[in-house]
């Protein structure tokens, strides 16, 4: 498996993104994850949006609603969820799909 290229991640679906996902996290050393890393940073094609607060209050449902919005103007979207309450390492990814209502079919959304 290993890291994926620049292209293939451009190129690929969301096996190759959760392929460079996984490399992250167990090739921190990789000289071909540190160029996966310097050329996706050279070219950005992506925004960032960071949501935080208090479990309740509507988060998910938030995320929902943009990611249906977004999707509804045929714009792709991956959603990284982080739980920077994590003891053991301080932001754990999350795993918890349960309340996020989007099609596992969609090619166009990776949760």
């Amino acid at each position: 498996m290993g890291v994926p290229s620049f292209r293939e991640l451009r190129e690929g679906g969301k096996a190759t993104l959760a392929r460079a996902l996984a490399a992250i996290e167990t090739e921190a050393r990789s000289p071909a994850l540190a160029a996966l890393l310097d050329e996706a940073c050279a070219h950005p094609n992506g925004h960032i949006l960071g949501l935080t607060g208090t479990p309740g209050v509507g988060k998910s449902t938030l995320i929902n609603a943009l990611i249906a919005r977004a999707r509804v103007a045929n714009k792709t979207i991956a959603l990284i969820a982080v739980d920077p309450s994590s003891k053991a390492t301080g932001g754990a990814l999350l795993g918890d799909r349960a309340r996020m209502t989007t099609n596992p079919d969609d090619k166009g959304v990776f949760v």
